[in-house]
């Protein structure tokens, strides 16, 4: 019986792990596409400034 409850709760902690690591995963991967939009953004309007010349 014990060793069923141990399983049990080790089984919990390993969905936990895996949960935490995915939603850890998840927002990493939207903060360097969020950055790379940005930066992509920038390269746009400073290409676009050096055609118009604005500088």
């Amino acid at each position: 019986m014990e060793s069923t409850v141990n399983k049990a709760i080790i089984d919990e902690m390993h969905i936990l792990t895996i949960h935490v690591q995915s939603a850890v995963f998840l927002s990493s991967l939207s903060t360097r596409y969020r950055k790379n939009r940005v930066e992509a953004d920038n390269q746009a309007t400073f290409t676009s400034a050096i055609k118009t010349k604005r500088f």
